[in-house]
């Protein structure tokens, strides 16, 4: 079936299908009657779907004329006079078709490139990249998807969303239309550069069809950096796979490959050769090297002693450093020094761009470099093994030969606290409180017999007294008076507290009465705080 659509211009007004008139008078207010004849008097309506397409029922069927013929290239038709028909011989006579039901879902599919500068590079210093313009003849718009291609370094997929896209007109700002594509090898959008190399048979029909001309690039530019990468993946592919007995021969000497000589020792260490990573793989999945590890940084400015894991992985040769936590240490707990990574041994900074990890594959850390009792240096930090795990121990046994040392961490010597001297009574309040305000921040409860509260309640009205006088031999200038007078000296257990009372004695010269209020009494040669309190010993 051939269809044929046009854009039209403003639709004729014609009579209403009502009115009974000659056609000869105008159509105008009063020259117009009804037809007395009519019996539907049904409301008619203007639209309909015939054939599944939506067409106007006042538009009057018209027999199209032949196309004429094909325009030359320097005469480009109009959008109105535009076709789309596989061929204009034969047209089809038929209803009218709007525009925008006979053009949707047609779309015209050119293949393009572009080339990009890379001023980074200098072996490859432009980039080649191909895509596929699709042109939406509904409404001009336009979409632009990129080729995907393995690693390329692009994002790829869609490059441009579907939009009409503007350009710089001679009278202002335009829209890129069809005719932008005709004739023409070179596509400005946005002010990139689409370079056209083909496309699909029904835009080269259209084209056809309607007289215009398609013009198209000889060929592709080649893409260097495209070229390199395959031609790198190809050989590597061929590589990683050796012929059987190669690989045979390469499993059964597993044992041998590190297999030290009787002279190694801790100090020796030798760079491994290169070893089969799916061998590793299959043989230590899941088998770790543990390591215990110091690192003493007190000689610095606020320099601490921390201690850390050292786990080697045996499958691929990666190292992770875990910091071990400890209980008030006033760190916040971060688990990992160093994610798992391979690990240089003097780090001299980041590599280069484009470096690969192969190339410096004798700069790594191995199992050959972890041995107790030495120092391994990890990103700076110089960490001095002490200890390892039994398996780690079995492991170098069976693998070296070779003994790891004994647990190598000498004991931290205690540290020498200097001791608290307490200041001299000040004379406010009880020397207890003092000493105690001064111990901490908030006073807490004396010492002695106050810290049991039970036996301070059962022991509260229990009072020891004796009856006392002055020893005049260990007093300075006594009073010959003195030794006259006579004293009652009270204990209190409940609190141990001391109360000293006199007795009056006539004519003795003393008045007598309280000698010393309750109060708690050190001993001789004592001082507060030295656990020199009054007790019941005392």
């Amino acid at each position: 079936n051939l269809l044929e659509m046009s854009y039209l211009g403003k639709r004729v007004e014609s009579r209403p299908a009502s009115a009974f008139s000659d056609p000869s008078v105008p159509f105008l207010p009063g020259n117009s009657f009804s037809d007395t004849t009519r019996a539907n008097f049904r409301k008619s309506h203007a639209f309909d779907i015939r054939a599944g397409t939506p067409i106007s029922n006042d538009v009057p069927r018209k027999d199209y004329p032949p196309a004429p013929p094909p325009p030359s290239s320097t005469q480009l038709p109009s959008r109105r006079q535009l076709s789309l028909q596989g061929s204009l011989s034969n047209p089809v006579q038929g209803d009218f078709v709007p525009a925008f039901a006979g053009l949707e879902g047609k779309v015209l599919r050119f293949e393009a490139f572009t080339s990009e500068q890379v001023p980074e590079n200098l072996t490859q210093p432009s980039r080649v990249r191909k895509f596929t313009i699709c042109y939406h003849l509904v409404d001009d718009s336009i979409q632009i998807n990129e080729h995907r291609e393995q690693n390329s370094g692009y994002a790829q997929g869609l490059f441009m969303k579907r939009h009409r896209v503007a350009k710089r007109g001679p009278v202002g700002e335009e829209f890129v239309t069809l005719f932008d594509f005709t004739d023409s090898r070179v596509v400005m959008i946005y002010n990139r550069e689409f370079h056209l190399t083909g496309c699909n048979g029904f835009t080269s029909e259209f084209f056809r069809v309607n007289g215009l001309k398609l013009t198209f690039e000889s060929a592709v530019p080649v893409d260097k950096y495209t070229v390199q990468r395959a031609t790198l993946s190809r050989l590597s592919t061929r590589s990683a796979t050796p012929a059987l007995d190669g690989r045979t021969s390469q499993l059964s000497s597993t044992s041998e490959i590190f297999r030290p000589d009787s002279s190694m020792s801790a100090s020796s260490v030798s760079s491994p050769p290169k070893r089969d990573m799916r061998e590793k793989f299959l043989k230590y999945a899941n088998k770790v090297l543990r390591f215990y590890a110091l690192w003493d940084d007190r000689g610095s400015m606020f320099g601490e002693r921390m201690e850390f894991i050292i786990n080697y992985y045996l499958q691929d040769d990666k190292i992770e450093v875990l910091e071990v936590k400890k209980s008030n240490s006033g760190r916040d707990p971060f688990p990992k020094l160093v994610k798992k990574q391979r690990i240089p041994r003097h780090f001299h900074g980041v590599p280069t761009v484009g470096s690969k990890e192969a190339d410096f594959e004798d700069e790594f850390i191995h199992e050959q470099d972890l041995v107790v009792g030495e120092q391994i240096e990890v990103f700076g930090r110089e960490l001095r093994i002490y200890d390892c795990d039994q398996f780690t121990r079995e492991y170098y046994r069976q693998q070296f030969g070779f003994q790891q040392p004994e647990r190598a961490l000498d004991a931290e010597p205690l540290a020498d606290f200097p001791s608290i001297e307490l200041p001299p009574y000040n004379g406010f309040g009880s020397e207890p409180d003092s000493i105690s305000s001064y111990l901490t921040l908030i006073p807490k409860p004396r010492f002695g017999f106050l810290t049991d509260p039970d036996r301070a309640m059962r022991l509260d009205a229990v009072v020891l007294r004796w009856k006392a006088r002055f020893d005049m031999d260990r007093m300075n200038m006594p009073n010959p008076d003195d030794g006259k007078r006579r004293f009652v000296v009270s204990f209190f257990m409940g609190d141990a507290s001391v109360s000293v009372y006199e007795p009056p004695i006539q004519n003795s010269g003393f008045m007598g009465g309280k000698f010393l209020e309750r109060q708690r009494v050190l001993r001789r040669g004592q001082r507060m705080g030295a656990g020199g309190g009054m007790g019941k010993e005392g």
